[in-house]
C-alpha cells in the first residue's frame, strides 16, 4: 500500500521548499545537477538543499551547492532520506558533512484519516489575512523564532501560495493554534503543527492536524510529517506509521 510512497514524500519536501522560498522576501533558489538549493537567507532558518535527481557526479554538485550557499554568507545544510542518495551521501562525508539531525517522515492514508472534533468552544477554520500577527506570535512562542525573523517567514502572501493552505483553531476569539497542509503528487505534508502552551492538553493539536490532513481528501491519497521526537507519540495515536528516516547533513 505505500509502494512510491517515499519517492512523493521527497518531491513533496522539495516542493515545500520551493514554495517557501516563493514567498520569502529576497529569498532565492537554485539547482545543481539535481541537487536543489535554497537560500531563504533568515539568520534563524537553515538554508537546505535537497535531491531532485540523481546527479551526474555528485561531488562537484555537492561543492558547488556549498559554494553557492557560502558566497551568500550562510552555511549548508543537505536533507537526506538514509541510504536514499548513497552517491550523494558518499561526497557529503567525503567534503567533511555529518548527518547531525534525524527525524521520522511518518505517513498515513487519508482513507483511515479519523477526523478528530476540536473541543467544545474551538473552531477550526481557514487562516485569514488578518490572522497573520496571531500566526507568528505562535510561530515565536512555539518555535523561538525571533519576531524579525517571522515577519518575513510568515508574510501575507504566505496565505496565497497555491498548494500551500494554513488553518488555525480559535478559542474565545483567539487564535490558539496552526497547522499548513502542503500538497503535491497525490500527497499533503503537514508543517508547523504548533499549539499555544496554555492552550495544550485538550486535543486541539490533534484536531487541527486531521483537519489539515482532510483538507486534501479528493486531492491526496495519503498525508505525511516530519515530526520531532517529542511529537511522535501524538501522530502514531493518530494512525501515523513510520515510513523512512532522514538526515540533515552539516559541516561540523
Amino acid at each position: 500500500m505505500t509502494e512510491g510512497w517515499p519517492d512523493r514524500v521527497a518531491a513533496g519536501a522539495l516542493e515545500f521548499w520551493r514554495r517557501r522560498v516563493s514567498f520569502v522576501e529576497s529569498a532565492e533558489s537554485v539547482e545543481f545537477d539535481g541537487i536543489f538549493v535554497a537560500a531563504t537567507k533568515l539568520a534563524e532558518d537553515l538554508n537546505a538543499a535537497f535531491v531532485e535527481r540523481e546527479p551526474t557526479n555528485a561531488a562537484v554538485a555537492v561543492a558547488a551547492a556549498e559554494t553557492w550557499i557560502l558566497d551568500r554568507g550562510w552555511p549548508l545544510g543537505l536533507e537526506l532520506e538514509d541510504a536514499r542518495q548513497p552517491a550523494v551521501e558518499a561526497a557529503a562525508a567525503g567534503a567533511g558533512f555529518e548527518p547531525v539531525f534525524r527525524r521520522p517522515v511518518m505517513a498515513l492514508s487519508l482513507s483511515d484519516l479519523r477526523l478528530n472534533r476540536p473541543p467544545d468552544g474551538v473552531e477550526i477554520r481557514a487562516a485569514r489575512p488578518e490572522d497573520i500577527a496571531a500566526l507568528r506570535s505562535i510561530e515565536t512562542a512555539c518555535f523561538g523564532t525571533s519576531p524579525a525573523v517571522t515577519e518575513r517567514f510568515i508574510p501575507p502572501s504566505s496565505l496565497e501560495t497555491p498548494g500551500l493552505s494554513t488553518f488555525v483553531a480559535v478559542s474565545d476569539d483567539l487564535v490558539v493554534a496552526s497547522a499548513a497542509a502542503s500538497r503535491h503528487r497525490e500527497a499533503v505534508g503537514i508543517f508547523g503543527v504548533a499549539t499555544l502552551p496554555g492552550s495544550r492538553g485538550r486535543g486541539i493539536g490533534t484536531a487541527i492536524t486531521a483537519h489539515a490532513a482532510s483538507s486534501a481528501r479528493g486531492e491526496a491519497e495519503f498525508a505525511w510529517l516530519n515530526p520531532t521526537v517529542e511529537a511522535g507519540g501524538l501522530y502514531e495515536r493518530m494512525g501515523f506509521r513510520t515510513l523512512s528516516e532522514w538526515s540533515i547533513w552539516l559541516r561540523e
